[in-house]
């Protein structure tokens, strides 16, 4: 992730503008981590991107409105991956865990959101892995 980014993208997380939900970038009812980077790098106006697009979608047969941006209604558009400089699409990174000789644990900013982490929480984990996302 590009440094430039870190703090901007914490501080919206941390700053009680954005209602937490899970499962989607955006939704009527609020923003996941990864909705709410979108919303600073949209405002920062740095890149061109369409505004968000009100849409449909389902998560386990479950059918929910949501908004999407650049097609994207789960993960990061291309365009705000390339800008921010994250390397996949859900913030993917590694923890450093692992065993001599065997996988080491790895998790993504979105798996953390949608098993409840706080976006206190992982704005403090972009802080801590930002060389790795």
């Amino acid at each position: 992730m590009k440094h430039y980014w870190v703090e901007p993208i914490c501080q919206a997380l941390v700053s009680g503008n954005f209602h937490q939900i899970r499962r989607a970038l955006h939704t009527p009812q609020g923003y996941c981590c990864l909705g709410v980077t979108c919303e600073v790098v949209l405002k920062d106006d740095l890149i061109n991107l369409i505004p968000w697009n009100a849409t449909e979608r389902s998560v386990e047969l479950e059918p929910f409105s949501c908004f999407e941006l650049h097609g994207e209604a789960f993960g990061l558009p291309v365009e705000v991956q390339k800008e921010i400089g994250f390397l996949s699409s859900s913030g993917r990174f590694d923890l450093g865990i692992g065993m001599r000789g065997t996988a080491r644990c790895n998790t993504s900013l979105t798996d953390l959101n949608d098993e409840g982490f706080t976006f206190a929480q992982i704005a403090d984990v972009i802080r801590y892995f930002w060389k790795e996302l």
